[in-house]
């Protein structure tokens, strides 16, 4: 996942905590993996005027001032494959002044945010490490962020054109890299390897943010309302790139980015059918039904594949769920391969809600 403040020009590359059992903590908190700060002509991102940050499919985009240079930068994640059991990822992060005027980045471990609730108080400063963060430059234009005991994962940060620095100061080090030109990019990719976060890291800048732009405008061209009400058309674009957003392949739809506790399955599926998505519904019935309790009742689904059981369960969302993709699809073969689950199921729900 990734962020942008509205009134300051931090960014942060973040995702969800895995370790332990705490459910609130997955939920709600999220782990910044790295966090990075503007600066011009080293002037810090405080000091920056007429903020303004807005998403756009696949990312998103902010633009400020610096007295009167004129700023912009764009953050997105990289489409890259995922396996099943991988916790991993990439992103893109752009800057450029519109006068030609040197920019500066400043990137450190970031920290732990609870992103439910304002006021994330670490992204309204320039502070980008925590102490005992540090930096390890693995080769030129390569580094590691590490941080350590708060994660378990690698990651790296590749700059192209840039002239690099690591501060060390308050117990901590950062990354400062410097574009003189006025412009530049760099890719920060996480993995539960050193080997896969370069794999990931690795690749043009400018390709990978033409894949994302081709990859939302042909979902968007494949789904889309045509009404005399403007602002109804950009709604529906807008459900349309956040149930995309939301594919947690093979588990189903999370909740919602900030909001990783479980997969509420049965609505976003109504809309993937809308979408012509019948194969994203088809391998979520097929795998909640691969990890059905044993005593026949349907589980939650959470991001590490865990099941769980809560809310009344998910017996009847289940059932509803198989009904709608029958009608969608017509797809018997599929019904069939799931009535043994579904007979397991009405038993554990005589059982539990009508033993008499």
């Amino acid at each position: 996942m990734v962020a942008m403040n509205d009134t300051v020009p931090n960014a942060a590359v973040m995702t969800h905590r895995i370790q332990g059992d705490d459910l609130k903590y997955h939920a709600a908190v999220q782990m910044v993996l790295a966090k990075i700060s503007a600066m011009h002509r080293d002037q810090p991102a405080l000091i920056a005027t007429s903020m303004k940050t807005e998403d756009f499919p696949g990312g998103i985009r902010s633009s400020w001032h610096w007295g009167t240079t004129q700023m912009e930068a764009t953050i997105a994640p990289i489409l890259t494959e995922r396996r099943d059991g991988e916790w991993s990822g990439a992103v893109i992060y752009t800057i450029k002044s519109m006068d030609g005027s040197p920019v500066s980045l400043r990137i450190g471990g970031g920290f732990t945010e609870w992103f439910h609730l304002p006021p994330n108080t670490s992204m309204l400063t320039d502070v980008v490490t925590e102490p005992g963060d540090g930096v390890k430059t693995l080769e030129p234009g390569l580094h590691q962020i590490i941080r350590p005991g708060k994660h378990d994962h690698v990651v790296l940060v590749r700059a192209e054109g840039a002239t690099e620095q690591v501060i060390n100061e308050d117990e901590s080090a950062h990354l400062i890299l410097d574009f003189p030109q006025g412009s530049g990019s760099i890719i920060i990719a996480f993995a539960d390897t050193k080997d896969h976060a370069r794999r990931l890291i690795t690749g043009d800048p400018t390709h990978a943010l033409n894949v994302i732009d081709e990859y939302y405008n042909n979902l968007h061209e494949s789904a889309f309302i045509r009404t005399p009400e403007g602002i109804l058309d950009a709604a529906f674009q807008a459900a349309v790139t956040v149930n995309e957003y939301c594919w947690f392949e093979p588990y189903g739809w999370i909740e919602g980015i900030h909001h990783w506790v479980t997969f509420w399955h049965q609505q976003h599926a109504g809309m993937a059918h809308w979408l012509g998505q019948h194969e994203r519904a088809r391998s979520t019935l097929l795998e909640i039904a691969s990890r059905q309790f044993e005593n026949g009742r349907i589980p939650h689904l959470e991001p590490t594949g865990n099941r769980r059981s809560d809310f009344g369960g998910a017996n009847h969302f289940f059932a509803w769920q198989v009904l709608v993709y029958h009608r969608a699809t017509g797809d018997g073969e599929t019904v069939a391969k799931l009535l043994p689950c579904l007979r397991r199921m009405l038993q554990n729900t005589e059982e539990e809600y009508d033993p008499e």
